[in-house]
């Protein structure tokens, strides 16, 4: 039996040497089919392939994002940068420019104290980060679901945006 933390190192290099060969949409389905399904127990002990945790509000991100916006993710150069973290949110690397500089990322992360949920972004010379979700325990999932897909296309219009505004 594997310790969570190698679990975690293990599935973080299998997500990096996935993702330069398949596209965010493979990857996003390959690991929800895996993490909805306990009959596929014999998908999991394939070495090449762990199943790693993904917090509900992120794999919404993830879902809307490949559903709704995969010509987006394409054109940005986002569908090959995806790595997930230990505690279920995700970041999404946009590629370095051609001297080999970090271009900025998109991630999600949860602020403990306030109990928030966020996405987050860094390009160029926006750093934004919009609220996802603040914990209430009554609203019902749809709801949920709609305003973290809003959200989603909110980040998305303000980093069209400021790209529009530099060309």
């Amino acid at each position: 039996e594997r310790s969570s933390s190698a679990e975690s190192s293990l599935t973080m290099s299998f997500l990096t040497r996935a993702s330069r060969k398949a596209p965010l949409s493979t990857l996003v389905r390959a690991q929800s089919r895996a993490l909805s399904s306990s009959e596929n127990a014999a998908e999991t002990d394939n070495p090449r392939f762990y199943p790693v945790y993904v917090h509900h509000l992120s794999k919404v991100c993830l879902e809307h994002l490949q559903n709704t916006r995969a010509d987006w993710l394409e054109q940005e150069g986002l569908s090959r940068g995806l790595s997930i973290n230990n505690d279920g949110t995700f970041v999404l690397n946009f590629p370095p420019t051609d001297d080999n500089i970090d271009n900025g990322r998109i991630w999600t992360s949860y602020d403990a104290v306030k109990k928030q949920h966020y996405l987050s972004v860094y390009r160029q010379k926006l750093v934004g980060r919009f609220l996802i979700k603040d914990s209430k325990p009554d609203e019902n999932i749809e709801a949920v679901n709609h305003a973290v897909k809003s959200t989603v296309d909110q980040m998305i219009r303000t980093l069209t945006e400021l790209e529009n505004k530099s060309t």
